[in-house]
């Protein structure tokens, strides 16, 4: 029996290199998920293989070698679109979320776990609405009421623990609170913050107050610029900060013109005005002549 187990043994791992061959290193990316042709600094690689029911299966994977996601795709140029079953794992191997896609939008259940294997939430997707049948606590409990109402704690850092409100099994608002300070800021609320005139008039303000650097024009430098910045209960812009530039001179330039801003209408939720963040992109384009994108 030795020889034909021997046999065997060498027929599976030949149909696994045969596997492994189909699949073609696409990319590498560096700890913020940001794609990087520096292979030294990458933390995560994907692969593509093309195929079967799904025209392509996109497989992601820790530079360590272990798996951190598996996809069905219908394409991935120029942008990866879902379709069918994906799942993450942590690095551990255990699944960290299960979802479904239709036409690249999540549809029916959303199982995200934790690190250990436990379930930590269970989400429905109808219609592209968001039901939240259960959140779970590292130790089982579930955190929501009957009634599917809750404020349910999704993460903590060294600066801030963060929250989510959920009523009737829709989520309301998601917000930080800060360790020092104890200040609230929301991301999402049910009435986000306004420019007073809308996007129209926001687009206006910043065309007739951005200034594009001259050492930029020089250099030929074109792109976008993200500041974040806070608008406050009275509607006030503060705290404005690039969190992404594309050259020192451009970034100063976008931060204040976001600085400048007048008050905005401030957000709401559940009636009240509350202080809200918001990333703010400041596009720069010459008009022609020699460009360097960034």
């Amino acid at each position: 029996m030795k020889p034909i187990i021997f046999l065997f043994s060498a027929f599976a791992l030949a149909l696994s290199a045969t596997a492994q061959n189909k699949e073609k290193i696409t990319l590498y990316f560096d700890s913020n998920w940001m794609p990087t042709g520096d292979q030294s600094i990458a933390k995560y690689y994907r692969t593509v293989e093309e195929g079967g029911r799904s025209k392509f299966i996109v497989r992601d994977y820790f530079i360590s070698g272990k798996l951190q996601m598996v996809a069905a795709c219908s394409s991935i140029s120029p942008a990866i679109r879902y379709e069918g079953k994906r799942t993450n794992y942590y690095e551990n191997g255990n699944v960290e979320s299960e979802r479904y896609y239709v036409d690249n939008e999540v549809a029916g259940d959303y199982k995200t776990y934790y690190e250990d294997g436990k379930l930590k939430r269970e989400t429905r997707y109808r219609a592209k609405k968001e039901i939240i049948i259960h959140s779970y606590s590292p130790t089982g409990q579930d955190e929501l009421s009957p009634e599917g109402n809750g404020i349910l704690k999704v993460k903590s850092t060294d600066e801030f623990n963060q929250f989510e409100d959920v009523q009737d099994s829709v989520s309301l608002s998601t917000y930080n609170v800060h360790v020092s300070t104890g200040d609230t800021i929301y991301l999402r609320i049910e009435r986000p913050a306004e420019f007073k005139g809308g996007l129209s008039a926001l687009g206006r303000f910043v065309s007739s107050t951005l200034r594009y650097p001259a050492s930029a024009r020089r250099m030929g430098v074109e792109g976008s610029v993200f500041v974040s910045f806070i608008v406050d209960k009275n509607g006030a812009v503060t705290n404005a900060k690039v969190i992404k530039g594309i050259s020192p001179d451009c970034d100063a330039e976008a931060q204040r013109t976001v600085a400048a801003m007048p008050n905005w209408i401030p957000g709401q939720t559940r009636g009240k005005a509350v202080k809200s963040m918001f990333v703010q992109p400041i596009k720069y384009k010459l008009a022609g002549g020699r460009k360097k994108k960034r």
